[in-house]
């Protein structure tokens, strides 16, 4: 007898019984499995129900239902994971449902979605769940920002929402009382420009019934600065010359007055001693009088315009021998 005439009896000798012990080796095997087995219980997992085409679910009770899950150490241990317990969903079904009321459905272990090979749904609580039904419609509602606080430089003009309004689908009873909804707050206290920005749409009352789309808009919000005009006396006038070139000047008058227009928190944070007025005598000729501009200048301040009074100056130069 040669080796493979062996193996080929080993295997195909009582065929029959040889299937029906591995038949029964798998019986016994989830028996063993079924006694041994560790419970572990998942509470609050999300009912859904989907309905038919033109019906609605206006209220689910109740939403959530805990569930008594069994399986290996190993395979509950999957069940700690966060996404693992986000897939968890109980998915009932009404298709037959075509007019508005209540029906009482029953939660069958089938119908927990996500689960993970290997684990078995032994008990569900509660057992069924109340479902009020409508008819389902759809209808565009307003929406308006929800602003707080005053901003510190400015004042408010506008806040407006793009889109002005969104498109909501739910269930009649809803839907026919929603005239609008609003944004989640803003705090614009301190805020000194106009700005835009991405902002959630607060849900409304009922909101797990209906669907808000988009669920989010940009808010456009539009400041206009309160201009303010700050008075500055006797500024020295500087003259500017040439390093190279030695000449005597006279400067009259010797001293103006500034007048500075900005908005206002700008105009609080300067000094006096920030001003810096110039006469600009470069290339001027000796024993020759001239009628110079003020220069006015305000380092590290910005969007703020200045006027000097006088706004020119007599200069006299005198050549230094």
């Amino acid at each position: 007898m040669n080796g493979q005439t062996w193996i080929r009896r080993l295997f195909f000798r009582n065929k029959g019984l040889k299937i029906l012990s591995l038949l029964l080796a798998g019986l016994v095997w989830y028996a063993i499995r079924g006694v041994i087995g560790i419970t572990t219980t998942v509470h609050d997992i999300p009912v859904m129900v989907s309905v038919r085409d033109g019906m609605a679910v206006v209220s689910v009770s109740p939403e959530k239902v805990s569930v008594d899950f069994q399986g290996s150490q190993e395979e509950l241990l999957q069940l700690e994971d966060a996404k693992v317990r986000a897939q968890l969903q109980a998915a009932i079904y009404s298709r037959k449902r075509a007019t508005p009321g209540s029906e009482t459905i029953p939660v069958h272990p089938g119908d927990i979605e996500g689960v993970k090979s290997g684990v078995r749904v032994m008990k569900i609580r509660p057992s069924s769940v109340t479902v009020d039904f409508d008819y389902e419609m759809e209808k565009q509602v307003p929406v308006r920002s929800d602003i707080s606080g005053i901003p510190v430089a400015g004042r408010l003009v506008s806040a407006v929402c793009s889109p002005a309004a969104v498109r909501v689908r739910g269930p009649r009873s809803r839907l026919t009382g929603l005239a609008l909804l609003i944004t989640e707050e803003t705090d614009v206290s301190q805020v000194s420009e106009s700005f835009a920005r991405k902002v959630r749409i607060v849900p409304p009352d009922g909101a797990s019934a209906l669907r808000v789309d988009p669920a989010s808009v940009t808010l456009n919000v539009v400041l206009e600065r309160e201009a303010g005009v700050k008075k500055f006396a006797d500024i020295p006038v500087s003259a500017l010359v040439r390093p190279d070139r030695a000449m005597g000047i006279e400067i009259s008058p010797s001293k103006v007055n500034v007048s500075v227009t900005g908005n206002r928190p700008a105009l609080d944070r300067i000094a006096q001693s920030d001003l810096k007025a110039t006469a600009d005598c470069c290339g001027l000729q000796p024993d020759t009088p001239y009628d110079i501009a003020v220069g006015l200048s305000l380092p590290g301040v910005a969007d703020v315009s200045m006027v000097a009074d006088p706004p020119s100056v007599r200069v006299f130069v005198r050549a230094v021998k």
